[in-house]
């Protein structure tokens, strides 16, 4: 990899080629990989979802993840790289998230090259702002502090189910390992619930989930 490229880590959304490359149209070898001691959990709510409708306030289901540390976690990654010239663009469109440097791994446990940017999640409200320099909500922008919810990080959202429903397709696209991964080391906010017992308790069935229209190609793995 050239010094104009670097490695980004993607384990939402981004496990979709696809949706990567809606947002980094010039990336370049898209692959998987694992993150060794990190979980995905869902408990951020994001302005998109409100902004695209398919937020559920009534029932907190709003939320999108976010990878932490856990030494008894591996979590199954996107890897891929795009133009160096790109990433205050990346990193403006994803400014809820704290930016680390984490060495990946090939499916075969093999370290790979480089390490790559993963957008890890915050302990707190407090902290993020904190570390980020600013007061409140309102420095991120109107986008967010409209919905009028008052904090980001927090424990009584669950998975926008949309959204949801996106990440389970590109990782089942990406291979049974990646989706069993996906089910058994993403977790509730409560950080306990695992994913897939998640599922086995919902009522309806998160693929029978339909999309609006527009979103149709956008939230379809």
């Amino acid at each position: 990899m050239g010094d104009n490229q670097v490695t980004i880590i993607g384990f939402g959304s981004l496990l979709s080629e696809r949706s990567s490359r809606s947002t980094c149209p010039n990336l370049t070898n898209f692959r998987v990989g694992y993150i060794h001691g990190w979980r995905r959990v869902f408990r951020h709510w994001a302005p998109i979802f409100f902004e695209r409708g398919i937020a559920n306030r009534e029932t907190m289901e709003i939320s999108s993840c976010s990878v932490e540390e856990s030494e008894s976690d591996s979590t199954a990654v996107a890897v891929f790289e795009i133009p160096r010239s790109e990433l205050d663009a990346f990193y403006q469109r994803e400014q809820e998230f704290r930016f680390v440097d984490v060495l990946p791994h090939h499916p075969d446990h093999q370290p790979m090259e480089n390490t790559g940017i993963l957008c890890a999640g915050w302990a707190d409200d407090a902290t993020f702002f904190q570390e980020k320099g600013i007061e409140s909500m309102a420095a991120l922008g109107d986008h967010w502090t409209k919905w009028e919810l008052d904090q980001i990080w927090r424990d009584d959202v669950y998975p926008c189910r949309l959204y949801l429903k996106h990440c389970l397709l590109a990782a089942k696209n990406l291979g049974l390992n990646v989706y069993n991964n996906f089910l058994d080391h993403s977790y509730l906010a409560d950080r306990t619930t695992t994913l897939r017992s998640y599922l086995e308790s919902m009522e309806n069935n998160i693929f029978a989930e339909i999309s609006p229209p527009e979103l149709a190609e956008r939230y379809n793995g």
